[in-house]
């Protein structure tokens, strides 16, 4: 096969299905991730869109969306492993570059809030304080109130049976539910990263492999050869035929 540009490689189609295969498993992985993220680790009354946090259903959408897209890619590159035209491939290289901007700027975003994050996370436990539906940060963190029992002798409130108000070394909630939703969202941005990096992997198998064959079946290529073997083939047998006659006749 031709070699367009000059690596002096090629890939089978065979070796291009089990590499789109891998990355096919590879995104059922984060797949599984996702589902753990959305319905396991939701936190019970928090308000999340305070500062579009990981888990809020926005973001979430929004990567469900891009593991589609990373899937169908994966799946387009298997199909056309055999039967490459310039479309699909065109097709495949947009739809790749577009879901790589959403991947990047999904795990970029989850470090956009830095120092402030603590802030955040203390104003969404303050608005469950407010709202008098701590009670299940506390079952889940076994804490007491914000900053401990202080919080419930302040304001007269008779704290919940699921806090550990109580018990000796009972802490408040504030830095185990700040840790929490901050490696929540580290594990959204590792997630990203590492499907951003698997996507780049698929496209340059797959360029490799569609730059070193031939990428368009060009319909008239065959007619136009056909019409060019004639005309050589024609003053071939004419000269043959001189060739066999008489010097004198020549």
């Amino acid at each position: 096969m031709a070699n367009l540009l000059g690596w002096g490689c090629s890939l089978s189609p065979g070796l291009v299905i089990e590499i789109n295969i891998l990355l096919l498993a590879v995104g059922v992985i984060f797949l599984v991730d996702l589902y753990n993220h959305v319905l396991w680790r939701q936190l019970e009354h928090v308000n999340m869109s305070i500062c579009l946090m990981g888990l809020s259903t926005r973001v979430s959408l929004i990567r469900g969306v891009s593991l589609a897209v990373y899937l169908l890619t994966a799946i387009l590159g298997i199909r056309m492993s055999k039967r490459p035209t310039i479309f699909k491939f065109a097709g495949y290289i947009i739809v790749c570059i577009m879901n790589l901007l959403f991947m990047l700027t999904i795990a970029i975003s989850r470090y956009r809030y830095g120092s402030d994050f603590q802030y955040f996370t203390n104003m969404m436990l303050h608005d469950l304080w407010n709202r008098d539906q701590i009670e299940p940060i506390e079952a889940l963190f076994d804490c007491c109130g914000m900053h401990g029992q202080i919080d419930y002798i302040i304001v007269n409130r008779t704290w919940s049976k699921a806090a550990c108000c109580e018990l000796p070394f009972c802490t408040g909630c504030q830095d185990m539910f700040h840790d929490y939703l901050q490696n929540i969202e580290m594990e959204i941005a590792r997630d990203n990263i590492a499907l951003f990096l698997f996507q780049i992997i698929g496209m340059i198998f797959m360029i490799i492999h569609y730059t070193s064959g031939v990428v368009v079946d060009d319909p008239y290529e065959s007619e136009s050869s056909e019409y060019e073997e004639d005309e050589e083939v024609v003053p071939n047998r004419i000269s043959v035929e001189l060739k066999k006659l008489h010097p004198r006749f020549v």
